[in-house]
């Protein structure tokens, strides 16, 4: 054999002479004929055996003597390779009797130079793991490999125990060429995190009948992957890729052809220094034959690992896709284990383009690798059908980085295919899992990331009713087993989400209308979604609002229109009334969610995100009312017949203490919890209160008569029992939340939120101002039948004692809220309104003050009094109230009139208030505590100060409920 391998070096030219006539001669199945006579076979397997040997290939050894590197620039092997696949498909005992020779000789000769691969080192081809491309074979040498490999597949039986490692190590080769085309780097990637092995789900045991093809139908398919000219489409194609879906992916990948580019930039040499190449190439003599793609010319390399950037041309990528094609139909069960590679590899070049202007629509061109890939992706799965491939593929982990691609890709190229339609996988999967006697958990909990990633490839408009029926037929049988299941899974997020993907993906069905199982199919999402909101929590908020949304739009009828948000309505109502408990960060999301429908928001950090993930959550979609930015889901519709309860919910000084010891625990995040987790509820259904009066109301204050009929009869100015005493301060309270929601309203979604006072902001399109100026005197007797009767009654309970920081609250809130009401007549026009605002103002102030004066006329009252006062003033002057320098004088003779007995610190406080506000301009100094220059959506003054005022009312309830005699004030 070393003489042999030694032969090519002075005489390669008369070997190479030899066999390719003995090549034509075996090519002739009427002259080449394998004899019975003992002699002439004798005769016959030397001349094969002097062929293995010129070949460098040990028959006994069943190893090669030589290196790759030399066998490729070898004479008789090339003159070999060339006349291969004519022997094979017209001398078929010839080429049975060559077949494990061959076999073996395609698995080595396109391994890379490597000091393993000289004689007797070849051992590796036992293992049948290679991890290398055809890129070290010439262009001609690679095309004869393909039609090899491609003739054996066809006419060869090769399932046998000897033969059928060395033919999946062939398709592994060919797996690597396509894997190869485009270069990732994964030296510089964390494989941990990159790579995931798909599970073992393909069974072995996969039976198809086989069919007999003849040499026309290879030739045929092997012309239809030739049939497009190549050229500069390999670069147009690499651009094309790289602008859509085979860009940045890390798919899933085995653990061998992760290491691949690894071990071939360990087992190549370095790039030597440009000088010092020409160096070699000038002293350093070349033969002909070295001047090769593969070996030693020199490439484009990767800057990071060293690992050539290896490309191919159209014609033998679609020659690679014909040859796995022919070897999963031809012999399914030993492709098995190989399938998830398979899949995940064709369907990469199914979703490619060759052009940029195919990117984005389903036109490819005849004969590209991109139409012979989405051809063989249809064939393989509907071969693959009667076997439940399709329950296989969905519990198969897929990563995040691939899959919307791959079942995008998988959908796109069963739109037009009849056999198969895009929808007859989930319907194939559904008719499996209910076949089944009882859903396993650990597999639904599999199949639903990748149930609700294809639904949502699919094409909901372009499918006719014909095709979406079945598939709703047996979803209606699963979603009534799944709710069974449910209590089973862990509550994981992904599930959550899944589910809502899953079940918004089919609203958006148009042909859910005309099904005759919806009704049915509805009822379980209604008891789908309440278990979720009920048990599960972190489930994303876009998921929610688009299912409600997809609802909304698709049904005519309302029960159906409304059926899945009443379910998240109703249970927040439940909850209101303490008849039920939500995880609490799935209540604030309820919250938000009537808001929205509504027009309203909740400040971002109180939904358990930062403000740019705010706008991700949010359906921008046309509103209830037609404005822009709020997602359409008929919630405000659903809540309106609960206005009464709110109103309930937020006059009761008890709900918060009761809310916050029903509550469950949330996921910790920042500016919520359990202290601020009732005030931020009150805040927001006092701010759907406000929206409901501002949209019912009209001219006639319609809406307030029918909720609040007593602020337009204001209470008896004659003395006051317990009773009367507390069901005024009952009013007040509720109040002064719905003028916390108005105003939280205004800071969130119509206010500039700029420094400038209130009273000359710019004017804003939909001010939310639901009390009009009229009921200014109704708010005074309120307040003024407080501070008459709190010297009397604050001893009688807690509630009573607490009811004084409410009047001044009150006042607070009207003041600021009639400022912003002058501020959005503008500053030049209107000026009679705004002055006439502005004398309401005075005039309220004018009633309430004294009465101020008569209770601090109690000595025992007259520092809370103080406190109170002292408090409303600098609340004012942060707020930048411009009535505060008309109110001044009024007012210091209420702090004056026992300034004897004022604190030492309280005399501070009202000393930094008075001076740091200046009287004749009404605008603050540096020294006033003001925050200049914050202009952000959450650090605008406005809503800084709502907030900590929302967290004060509701601390100061909640002492209240539990009879503590602790106020902060």
């Amino acid at each position: 054999m070393q003489r042999c391998s030694e032969l090519d070096d002075y005489d390669g030219e008369t070997h190479s002479l030899l066999l390719t006539t003995l090549m034509q001669f075996l090519a002739q199945p009427d002259l080449a004929q394998l004899s019975d006579d003992k002699f002439q076979s004798q005769i016959q397997n030397l001349v094969l055996r002097h062929l293995s040997l010129l070949l460098g290939y040990g028959p006994t050894e069943r190893a090669f003597c030589l290196t790759p590197q030399k066998l490729r620039a070898s004479a008789p092997f090339n003159a070999f390779l060339s006349a291969l696949p004519q022997v094979l498909d017209r001398n078929l005992a010839i080429g049975a009797n060559l077949l494990p020779m061959t076999l073996s000789l395609m698995i080595f000769c396109p391994a890379p130079p490597s000091k393993n691969n000289g004689p007797g080192g070849n051992s590796w081809l036992q293992s049948y793991k290679p991890t290398y491309s055809l890129w070290y074979l010439e262009t001609h040498p690679r095309r004869m490999w393909l039609q090899t490999v491609l003739v054996i597949l066809y006419k060869y039986r090769y399932n046998q125990p000897n033969l059928a490692p060395l033919v999946q190590s062939i398709i592994r080769i060919v797996l690597n060429t396509l894997e190869s085309q485009y270069h990732r780097c994964y030296r510089y990637v964390s494989l941990a995190a990159c790579v995931r092995q798909p599970s073992g789900v393909y069974e072995a045991h996969t039976i198809v009948s086989h069919r007999q093809v003849n040499a026309a139908d290879a030739a045929a398919a092997a012309a239809a992957a030739t049939a497009t000219p190549t050229g500069v489409r390999t670069r147009q194609r690499k651009m094309g890729i790289s602008m859509g879906t085979m860009g940045p992916e890390i798919p899933f990948l085995s653990a061998e052809q992760s290491n691949r580019q690894q071990q071939q930039s360990q087992m190549e040499p370095p790039l030597p220094h440009p000088a010092q190449a020409v160096n070699h190439a000038v002293h350093t003599p070349m033969k002909q034959s070295c001047l090769r793609v593969g070996d030693e010319v020199a490439c484009h390399r990767c800057s990071k690992c060293n690992a050539p950037f290896e490309e191919f041309s159209e014609e033998e990528l679609g020659l690679c896709i014909v040859i796995i094609s022919t070897f999963v139909h031809r012999e399914p069960a030993l492709a098995a284990t190989m399938l998830p590679e398979i899949l995940r590899c064709n369907a990469k070049w199914a979703g490619s383009t060759t052009y940029t202007w195919q990117m984005g629509s389903n036109l490819y061109v005849p004969g590209e690798v991109g139409a012979i890939a989405r051809q063989f992706l249809r064939c393989l799965l509907h071969q693959l059908t009667p076997n439940k491939v399709f329950i296989q593929l969905f519990q198969t982990q897929v990563p995040e980085e691939m899959k919307q691609s791959f079942f995008k890709t998988m959908a796109s190229a069963l739109t037009d295919f009849v056999e198969l339609t895009p929808a007859a996988p989930l319907q194939l999967l559904l008719e499996s899992l209910n076949e089944q006697k009882q859903l396993s958990p650990a597999q639904i909990a599999m199949m639903l990331p990748n149930v609700a990633c294809y639904i949502e490839c699919l094409p909901p408009l372009e499918l006719s009713a014909q095709i979406w029926t079945p598939l709703f037929a047996q979803l209606e049988i699963f979603c009534t087993r799944l709710i069974l299941v449910l209590p089973l899974l862990n509550g994981n997020p992904i599930h959550s989400n899944s589910l809502l993907r899953i079940m918004g993906s089919t609203n958006r069905v148009a042909a859910l209308q005309l099904a005759p199982s919806r009704g049915s199919i509805l009822d379980s999402f209604a008891k789908i979604l309440l278990y979720i909101i009920q048990h599960w929590a972190g489930f994303d908020y876009k998921h929610l609002v688009e299912l409600c949304h997809l609802a909304f739009r698709s049904f005519n009828k309302d029960r159906e229109k409304y059926m899945l948000t009443r379910t998240l309505v109703d249970e927040l109502v439940s909850v209101m009334k303490l008849k039920s408990s939500l995880p609490d960060s799935t209540l604030i999301i309820l919250v938000h969610f009537t808001l929205q429908d509504a027009g309203g928001t909740l400040p971002p950090h109180c939904l358990l995100m930062d403000e740019m993930d705010c706008g991700a959550n949010t359906v921008k979609l046309s509103g209830s009312d037609g404005s822009a930015g709020a997602g359409t889901t008929g919630a405000f519709d659903c809540i309106r017949p609960h206005f009464s309860d709110i109103m309930d919910f937020l006059a009761d000084v008890h709900t918060l203490s009761k809310l916050k010891s029903n509550s469950r625990a949330m996921s910790p995040g920042p500016g919520l919890d359990e202290d601020t987790l009732g005030g931020t509820v009150k805040a927001g259904m006092a701010q759907l209160l406000a929206l409901e009066v501002v949209r019912g109301n009209g001219k006639d204050n319609k809406c307030l008569q029918r909720y609040m009929p007593w602020l337009l009869n204001p209470p008896s100015s004659i003395q006051q029992g317990p009773r009367e005493f507390l069901e005024c301060v009952c009013h007040v309270r509720l109040l002064s939340w719905l003028l916390l929601g108005a105003l939280q309203h205004t800071a969130l979604v119509t206010h500039t939120h700029s420094n400038g006072p209130l009273s000359v902001s710019s004017a804003t399109s939909n001010p939310c101002l639901p009390l009009p100026i009229e009921v200014s005197c109704s708010l005074a007797d309120h307040i003024q039948g407080i501070l008459a009767g709190f010297a009397e009654q604050s001893k009688t309970s807690v509630l009573h004692m607490s009811s004084l920081y409410h009047a001044f609250l009150l006042c607070q809130l009207w003041t600021i809220y009639l400022e912003f009401m002058a501020g959005q007549l503008g500053n030049n026009s209107n000026a009679e309104q705004q002055a006439t605002i502005f004398n309401v103002l005075v005039d309220f102030w004018s009633k309430i003050t004294p009465s101020v004066l008569q209770l601090v006329a109690h000595s025992s009252l007259t520092e809370m009094v103080n406190l109170h006062f002292l408090s409303l003033m600098e609340a004012l002057s942060e707020c930048k109230s411009s009535v505060l320098s008309l109110l001044l004088p009024l007012w210091t003779p209420v702090l004056q009139a026992q300034n004897s007995q004022l604190p030492v610190h309280l005399q501070v406080r009202l000393q930094a208030c008075v001076e740091g506000y200046s009287l004749n301009t009404g605008t603050a100094s540096s020294g006033g505590g003001v925050c200049e220059g914050l202009e952000t959506h959450l650090e605008g003054w406005l809503l800084r100060w709502l907030q900590k005022l929302q967290f004060k009312m509701g601390q100061i309830e909640i002492q209240s409920s539990t009879a503590s005699q602790f106020y902060n004030v």
